[in-house]
């Protein structure tokens, strides 16, 4: 059998770098949509879309509101919340008996 619509080429649990978020912040300015993006970068949509959530930002222009992405506000909070999901020995914290 040959399978035409085969997906093991995607990056799968990856994390997006920062000229990916840059990208990403690009391309959805000019007014790409999210799936013709995440297809550009070999990406999941759910990706695009929790990054876009992840580094979205409200910027007040001319006194209005408007949430707008920025790859720099995401890899901020990305390495934000890097921080503490990392597992740390307690090693040097236990007192001896």
């Amino acid at each position: 059998m040959d399978y035409t619509n085969h997906n093991t080429t995607l990056r799968t649990n990856k994390h997006l770098n920062f000229e990916e978020r840059f990208y990403v912040e690009k391309r959805i300015a000019v007014g790409d949509s999210v799936t013709a993006v995440a297809t550009v970068l070999g990406r999941s949509r759910t990706t695009i879309y929790t990054e876009l959530k992840r580094g979205s930002v409200i910027q007040i222009r001319q006194g209005k509101a408007r949430l707008v992405y920025f790859a720099d506000s995401g890899q901020l909070t990305y390495e934000q919340q890097r921080l503490g999901s990392f597992n740390t020995m307690k090693l040097g914290s236990i007192e001896s008996f």
